[in-house]
């Protein structure tokens, strides 16, 4: 199970979606 590919996946149909994982990526590099 690719979780980043069923983020990228379910965002591509929810631009909201999009935006929480940008955030989620965002805090994952700085940690």
């Amino acid at each position: 199970m690719n979780l980043i590919g069923e983020a990228i996946a379910f965002s591509s149909k929810n631009s909201i979606g999009l935006e929480v994982l940008t955030d989620f990526l965002g805090d994952w590099l700085e940690a």
